[in-house]
């Protein structure tokens, strides 16, 4: 398998001219500050892309690696709470068990993670890639994801591919505009195209959203998806007029039956252990 080039989109004024030097490296530079997005989308030239953030580091042989399980039908995958904030959730028991033989296989996930991804170009954009309209970049990777799954296809993490993803203590690069309101402009776009009637969840968690604009929606129209992906990953959702209300964010605050408001304080979770929280408050019923 052969590397014809690596594209490398640049915004910096200096210190890019020493990797144009490098053999098999393409440089687009953006003559103005641009989004993560519309970057990735920008350098996607060749059949199959392989999209890393800059935090990334790859060991030998991490093409072939990568590249093998294209087009081919450890115990974490990529989930995400009504916040769309991304995180890992652990496999359940039975997913473990029948992994036992063959640890090393791909993992089927509803989400993806943005810092590195590979797809077959043709698809990609036939699902209309990222969101150009995204600012900077958190956002995106959940999109992508929503259409994937409600297009009928399937994403996977591939195991021991000798490509890392490094965590950062904080992004390298300030956002253009609050960060809050970056991620609650790009998260409500997806939630406004992808979520249907599953996005009131969305609107109740990020209040901030409320007065944000995100642009077009008939993207999901045009690609014929369908909405029952959300009916399968979250099956057990129901929503009636009275809600359990935290009535005030202090420790042992009192939980009363309101109707609903649709407010932060109705937020609530049943964890894997069997306890109802309010964000990482614990509740206690007593009496």
């Amino acid at each position: 398998m052969k590397l014809y080039f690596l594209v490398i989109v640049v915004t910096i004024s200096r210190g890019w001219l020493k990797l144009a030097n490098i053999d098999k490296v393409l440089i687009i530079r953006n003559e103005i500050r641009n989004s993560l997005v519309r970057s990735r989308v920008r350098a996607g030239a060749a059949a199959v892309l392989t999209l890393f953030s800059n935090h990334i580091e790859c060991d030998g042989q991490w093409l072939m690696d990568n590249f093998q399980h294209i087009g081919a039908s450890d115990d974490l995958r990529v989930g995400f709470d009504c916040n769309l904030i991304f995180k890992w959730e652990h496999l359940s028991p039975t997913e473990r068990g029948t992994r036992q033989h063959n640890p090393t296989t791909a993992i089927r996930t509803s989400m993806l993670a943005s810092g590195l991804f590979n797809t077959d170009k043709a698809y990609f954009t036939k699902l209309s890639k990222y969101y150009i309209t995204m600012d900077v970049c958190d956002g995106e990777s959940r999109g992508i994801s929503f259409r994937v799954g409600q297009c009928g296809c399937s994403l996977e993490i591939i195991l021991c591919n000798r490509a890392g993803h490094v965590f950062r203590r904080r992004h390298p690069y300030t956002f253009l505009g609050d960060s809050g309101n970056v991620f609650a402009r790009n998260t409500l776009r997806t939630a406004k195209t992808s979520m249907d009637e599953y996005k009131k969840y969305y609107r109740t968690a990020v209040q901030l959203a409320k007065n944000i604009s995100f642009g077009r929606t008939f993207l999901m129209s045009l690609l014929a998806a369908e909405s029952v992906f959300l009916q399968k990953m979250c099956p057990y959702i129901k929503h009636d007029d009275l809600c359990l209300t935290f009535e005030q964010f202090a420790r042992d605050t009192q939980v009363a039956m309101s109707f609903r408001n649709e407010t932060e304080n109705q937020h609530w979770k049943v964890s894997e252990d069997g306890f109802i929280r309010h964000r990482k408050r614990l509740s206690r019923f007593e009496g």
